[in-house]
């Protein structure tokens, strides 16, 4: 890794790091709730009989507090839930939440060294992060590596369609929340055709892309 990727990282984790604290609270718990009830109902649409299964294993890529997790382990008990963020402070937000659920695990890791065994998920989920990493090409690879043949992958990222909205992400949140890159719909597609993914839906809502796809 170079130095100036090194220090994005650095400055990022210190960032995630004092966001923690209150990531789940106030104006930002009101901005993700609808992007949380997206990414979940089309989860259940995708895979829903797939999650009641024993030995279903899920994995929540840059994970933050694991609020996705924190919903889905309740509702499907049979399925093993993973997280993997590397700020520790979120990680720790995580564990905390989810004490009481036996079918969740949470660990510090970087996303770019997933540290499961080749088709280990049926199901991989990366929400609100990709935009963050200065390394997109090495995390695909893994997450590709780790999800089983016919495994789902959903993306959920911040919608860099048209000028206006361009404007908005590249002048102020990139430099707010330290973006690494803004996607359009067409370099997602690139990005995942390469990486052996094959996207069976893509839409925008609520300012975000959802993108669908599996191995």
């Amino acid at each position: 890794m170079h130095h100036n990727e090194i220090n994005f990282e650095e400055k990022n984790k210190q960032l995630f790091n004092r966001w923690a604290r209150w990531y789940d609270a106030g104006i930002n718990r009101i901005f993700f709730e609808s992007i949380y009830r997206r990414t979940i109902s089309i989860l259940k649409r995708e895979r829903q009989a797939e999650l009641r299964r024993i030995a279903c294993r899920f994995l929540d890529v840059a994970c933050g507090t694991g609020e996705i997790i924190y919903r889905l382990a309740r509702e499907f008990p049979e399925t093993q839930f993973d997280g993997v963020d590397f700020t520790t402070g979120m990680i720790k937000k995580a564990q905390e939440k989810t004490r009481a659920l036996h079918n969740v695990s949470f660990q510090e890791a970087d996303v770019a060294i997933l540290p499961f065994p080749d088709n280990s998920f049926d199901v991989i989920l990366c929400s609100d992060a990709f935009h963050h990493l200065p390394q997109p090409e090495i995390v695909l690879k893994e997450v590709n590596r780790i999800l089983k043949k016919g495994g789902l992958f959903l993306l959920v990222d911040p919608a860099c369609e048209g000028l206006f909205p361009r404007l908005i992400f590249n002048n102020l949140f990139k430099w707010i929340e330290h973006a690494h890159h803004y996607y359009r719909r067409t370099e997602l597609r690139k990005l995942f055709a390469r990486h052996g993914f094959k996207v069976t839906d893509i839409f925008t809502y609520y300012f975000q892309n959802f993108l669908v796809s599996k191995k």
